[in-house]
């Protein structure tokens, strides 16, 4: 057990140092941050960092930090979708392993459809570097090809699907997929392909033009009763609605004009209601978003210091998100 307790520290203390590496990065390039903790077992830590540009309001990033990629659980990976597409943030992980194997400098590596680099990498996921087209995803590596381009310099040089197709050692469907955008690239099919029509024809990785995390999340099954409510309100107030598990928010919802967090009191996490509550607090740059908190019991009493976070009790909750909602 003390050997056990000694290595849950060390994870953690690593995790903690990257986590500072990824603040720093951030910082230097001109972003603001916060960063949310989720309270969860030392071995399966992670870190979770929100951050924005001032200067541009489209450039939102939810971060996500941990040792090892492949120890993401797909709750993690949803609740981090979940929470980017209410707050309109593109989600990123940065880890420095994958499968306990490093992951290399100027590869983007693809965990269900979230882009993932290590520390190295990141300032070139968020500055657009152009050399950044190579992706890591089930085991293998593939180039990004901008399908298009391909297409066009086919024709300037003449070239049927089949004559390419005989170069490259591969069908000619193979090579009309190329040019829709539908296949994956290999690199040794890529080299040759850059060979014959030069570098132009990648497709750098850029983080806030593609659909990052696009797929749908899991139908939200709530834990108990009031979650239940919560979730039929929102739906019925024609909000997509998402459930969170390993996060301080509970229930999610993303609408036209609506945005909501709501953290509820119940017994499946082990963080408090008040440690729920101190997490939303610091998402107070989002004026936009609705935080709420709910409390299963009347006499409960939680004050936050955040004016614009509301809080009702289980018995009021469908009325008060209503009022909420429709006079936001």
């Amino acid at each position: 057990m003390h050997r056990e307790r000694k290595a849950g520290r060390r994870y953690a203390d690593l995790v903690e140092e990257l986590a500072s590496r990824t603040e720093k990065t951030l910082a230097r390039l001109g972003y603001r941050q916060v960063r949310v903790e989720t309270p969860q077992d030392v071995f399966e830590r992670s870190i979770d960092i929100i951050a924005w540009s001032p200067e541009d309001a489209d450039k939102r990033i939810h971060v996500k930090v941990t040792l090892d990629l492949s120890a993401l659980s797909n709750q993690e990976i949803s609740d981090m979708l979940s929470f980017s597409k209410t707050l309109g943030s593109k989600p990123v992980i940065v880890s420095e392993y994958d499968r306990r194997i490093d992951m290399h400098d100027d590869v983007v590596y693809e965990k269900n459809t979230i882009p993932a680099v290590n520390s190295n990498t990141l300032e070139g996921l968020l500055g657009g570097d152009p050399s950044l087209f190579i992706v890591g995803k089930r085991g293998d590596f593939y180039v990004r090809i901008d399908g298009e381009k391909l297409r066009l310099r086919r024709l300037e040089k003449n070239l049927s699907l089949g004559e390419i197709s005989e170069v490259l050692g591969v069908s000619r469907k193979a090579v009309y997929e190329y040019e829709r955008g539908s296949f994956d690239v290999s690199v040794e099919v890529a080299e040759r392909l850059l060979e014959l029509f030069g570098e132009d024809i990648t497709k750098p990785y850029d983080l806030f033009e593609e659909e990052v995390g696009s797929h749908e999340t899991r139908t939200p099954r709530p834990d108990n009763r009031l979650e239940d409510r919560i979730m039929r309100v929102l739906s019925a107030l024609g909000l997509s609605v998402y459930h969170a598990k390993k996060t301080f928010v509970d229930v999610l919802g993303k609408g036209e004009d609506a945005h909501v967090l709501v953290s509820v009191e119940h017994t499946r996490t082990k963080a408090s209601i008040e440690e729920k509550l101190s997490q939303l607090e610091k998402l107070r740059h989002f004026r936009e978003v609705r935080r709420i908190v709910v409390v299963e019991h009347a006499g409960k009493n939680v004050s936050p210091e955040d004016e614009d976070i509301v809080v009702y009790r289980g018995d009021e909750v469908e009325k008060g998100l209503r009022r909420t909602l429709e006079n936001h």
